[in-house]
């Protein structure tokens, strides 16, 4: 079945709206319906969605990683995006950073990934929502005063560091239109790690209205989750926090 749809996939030129969605007979609610691994290759010759396309919603497919067709040239006109890809690395997030028009993105994706220099180079220039929904997430200003973009799987080795003194400097403006953010919160970190991980970094995004915190409760008692609540809410008072509990 995939297959013919990849393969039908290739004929609407003019389509400007993609959203795949998983129905079950007699369920009519599919939003909490779990996502297929695709079978098929959606690399196949002379495979291309449309240059009109403006909307492109598979999350109900997982990727093993980004097509190569999501880029800036094949879609120009691309403003949301939700794709789940399992495995990533930093050039894959730049071009998606790179797509002109992207204004609503939506990433789950299992791999920890790192821009390094993520202020200087125009990313995301136009980007309004960013939901992450399996990352923890920090913006970093370097030595050199570049800022560095982190994506945390909660398994590899934790890219964040401590914070220094003389990173309360003020931070050049990244994302410059993102209004809200949504990522995850590993409460295991406040106890396994040493690093600076709950100082997210959020005075970067200067146009920021709101932020959704999923709380991530696995193997942590009542106690931690209240002091993780606790301490996100020192750093970042207008954060929501939504416990997700596994």
């Amino acid at each position: 079945m995939e297959r013919d749809l990849v393969k039908s996939l290739k004929t609407p030129r003019k389509l400007q709206y993609l959203q795949l969605e998983i129905v079950f007979p007699g369920i009519d609610d599919t939003t909490d319906a779990s996502p297929w691994t695709s079978q098929v290759s959606w690399e196949a010759e002379g495979f291309g969605l449309p240059r009109q396309l403006r909307h492109l919603l598979l999350g109900c497919i997982i990727f093993s990683r980004m097509p190569s067709w999501i880029n800036s040239s094949c879609l120009p006109n691309l403003s949301h995006l939700c794709m789940h890809v399992v495995s990533m690395d930093e050039q894959d997030l730049k071009v998606i950073g790179k797509m002109p028009e992207l204004r609503d993105l939506l990433l789950p994706t299992s791999s920890t990934v790192t821009i390094s220099n993520i202020a200087n180079c125009g990313y995301f220039q136009k980007l309004r929502s960013f939901s992450m929904l399996c990352s923890m997430v920090q913006f970093r200003q370097n030595e050199d005063y570049s800022i560095s973009f982190h994506m945390w799987n909660g398994e590899d080795a934790m890219p964040f560091g401590h914070k220094k003194d003389s990173e309360h400097r003020v931070s050049p403006t990244i994302m410059p239109g993102l209004e809200f953010l949504e990522l995850f919160f590993f409460v295991r970190t406040l106890n396994d790690s040493s690093a600076d991980c709950i100082d997210i970094g959020l005075e970067c995004l200067t146009a920021l209205q709101k932020v959704t915190v999923r709380i991530g409760c696995q193997d942590a008692s009542v106690s931690e989750v209240e002091e993780a609540e606790a301490a996100l809410r020192h750093f970042e008072d207008n954060m929501i926090l939504a416990s997700d509990h596994h």
